[in-house]
């Protein structure tokens, strides 16, 4: 259990849990900011006495929406699914083309509807999970969509200076510009390309900074 945001994301970076039953209001951060700090993936039931918080919980990809009070056979419901959910995870998955890893001044080639863009690995600034897509910001700030999951992109990209921060962003630390600590669980992060910066939480802020630091890069 976790009393608020902060907790919850140390709770979960040192349990790792596979389910997270999540209260849309908890002091100080509302529920919703703890999806942003996750790092690795979990289905998440969201608990909440509002309703009209229904829409944004699936757009984050909630599992299910518990209304309180919760029954007893509303609960089971929602373990039923979620235990569908996780025999579904353990089958089989289809055969994937094998992927070859990049080197960083390869190039990609993304097809984009009727079009084929060619861009340079080291162009890639953010991929983001997006649905089932994912979106992929460019140092110059322009934005592709591709159906290719986050983590095909893992296994592509070169190990050395692409860098998951959270189970939603695959970062090329070279495209960052600033890293910034705002309190001890929080810090902000400013990409090339991106408009506004991202949060990061306490541990995705620490394994950035020694990878910058291995990449000889300055942080402000």
């Amino acid at each position: 259990m976790a009393r608020s945001v902060s907790e919850a994301v140390e709770v979960c970076g040192r349990l790792t849990p596979d389910v997270i039953f999540l209260d849309v209001n908890m002091p100080k951060q509302p529920g919703f900011e703890l999806i942003a700090h996750l790092e690795h993936k979990a289905d998440v039931v969201f608990v909440t006495a509002h309703v009209e918080h229904t829409i944004k919980a699936f757009d984050v990809g909630s599992c299910d929406y518990l209304l309180k009070p919760v029954s007893a056979e509303r609960l089971a419901q929602s373990v039923q699914r979620l235990v569908g959910l996780s025999r579904r995870n353990i089958s089989p998955e289809p055969e994937l083309a094998p992927l070859s890893r990049h080197d960083y001044d390869a190039s990609l080639v993304l097809p984009l509807g009727s079009s084929i863009v060619r861009v340079a690995v080291g162009e890639v600034a953010l991929i983001e999970a997006d649905g089932p897509y994912t979106k992929i910001t460019l140092v110059s700030g322009q934005n592709h969509f591709l159906t290719r999951g986050i983590s095909r992109w893992s296994e592509i990209l070169p190990l050395k200076e692409f860098m998951r921060i959270s189970r939603f962003h695959l970062l090329n630390i070279k495209a960052v510009i600033q890293l910034e600590r705002l309190s001890a669980d929080h810090s902000l992060l400013v990409v090339k390309g991106l408009a506004a910066p991202l949060s990061l939480s306490r541990r995705a802020s620490v394994r950035l900074r020694a990878a910058l630091k291995a990449c000889a890069f300055v942080v402000e």
